[in-house]
């Protein structure tokens, strides 16, 4: 094996890896990153002619928002509306037969994108900058296991009950 001087870094206080942030203090997301999908406007989701909404665009902000969904709390469900603009009944192009199932999604209209949508865009990149640390579990500490379900997703986050006296 052969290190490369240039890429060890030895007694730092924290490292960026993979997007996020780890330190003694725990685990928490890149700031540099969060500002990218912060940055994010409606319009950078629209195509070109700046009034139908792109799935391949809205996919793209959902797949960088996802990312980090383990430390956005009720992540799915804030983006069940942005979710409903990704997936659509595939229409089969045209001079096809029945057998090849090849096909087009529909194209999205300007009232596909609802008020709803407009909420989740906002809540998702106001819950990405209130994000919090994860720390290791310390195991002397009393602990709760919280139990969230929602359809068919299960969450249950190991929670810390700190005691300041």
């Amino acid at each position: 094996m052969k290190l490369t001087p240039k890429k060890c870094h030895f007694l730092r206080r924290s490292i960026k890896f993979l997007g996020h942030v780890i330190s003694s203090s725990g685990v928490s997301v890149d700031e540099d990153k969060v500002a990218v999908i912060s940055a994010f406007q409606k319009k950078d989701l629209v195509k070109e002619d700046g009034s139908r909404p792109s799935p391949k665009k809205v996919r793209s902000f959902l797949g960088m928002v996802l990312y980090y969904q383990s430390v956005i709390t009720g992540c799915s469900r804030i983006a069940k509306p942005l979710f409903n603009l990704t997936t659509g009944q595939k229409r089969l192009k045209r001079g096809t037969s029945s057998r090849n199932r090849a096909g087009t999604f529909r194209e999205l209209s300007p009232q596909d994108w609802t008020p709803a949508c407009d909420v989740a865009f906002e809540e998702l990149k106001r819950a990405l900058v209130l994000t919090l640390t994860l720390n290791a579990p310390l195991f002397s500490a009393l602990m709760h296991c919280w139990v969230d379900w929602v359809q068919c997703f299960l969450k249950y986050p190991l929670v810390k009950i700190k005691h300041d006296l």
